[in-house]
């Protein structure tokens, strides 16, 4: 094994990873890739094809450094839900699951997963729809050749791990439909 091939941390690097993604204007750095604990979630993200793979690697490392940012938070657990890798806060009733997978029929398509019974889409359409694509009441639609929006996706995935503490600080009004006092 090269020293060259030796992360921070001591773990091995893939051969594959890439310290910096390609943008038009140059180079944008990313975080060093964090070693994946569960060895599915692992095998879920390194099944996917180039470039989607680097582009799920990228959203990744936003969403553990967003979470990161935000004390309130607390450490995520990465799993599989539905196949998918999934990240949530291990704290119970502070945030939703987001999940990530590439996109069946789009080869360089992936996204990024919220529950659907929430309301987070119609928040993230008020914010960010000029911005994002958002499908339905369950998705961001990325595109692997393009830079993704990072401001807006982090934002999007701060709101969506503090989600459940966000509707207990506002006593549930985010999430109530409009109703009228009888």
């Amino acid at each position: 094994v090269d020293r060259a091939d030796i992360g921070a941390a001591g773990t091995r690097r893939r051969a594959d990873w890439r310290p910096h993604r390609r943008a038009p204007g140059g180079t944008v750095p990313v975080s060093a890739p964090r070693p994946v604990a569960d060895p599915s979630v692992e095998a879920a993200l390194c099944a996917r094809p180039q470039p989607v793979r680097d582009a799920l690697l990228d959203l990744r490392s936003l969403i553990l450094d967003t979470a990161d940012g935000r004390p309130e938070t607390g450490p995520l657990l990465e799993t599989l839900k539905w196949g998918q890798p999934a990240y949530l806060p291990k704290r119970p009733r502070i945030g939703t699951t987001l999940r990530i997978d590439g996109l069946k029929n789009d080869p360089t398509g992936y996204a990024l997963f919220f529950p659907c019974q929430s309301r987070l889409a119609e928040t993230y359409r008020r914010q960010f729809g000029d911005v994002l694509t958002i499908v339905g009441d369950r998705s961001i639609l990325l595109d692997a050749r393009q830079e993704p929006p990072r401001d807006a996706l982090r934002h999007c995935i701060a709101l969506a791990l503090t989600y459940h503490l966000r509707r207990q600080s506002a006593g549930s009004r985010i999430d109530r439909p409009n109703q009228t006092c009888r």
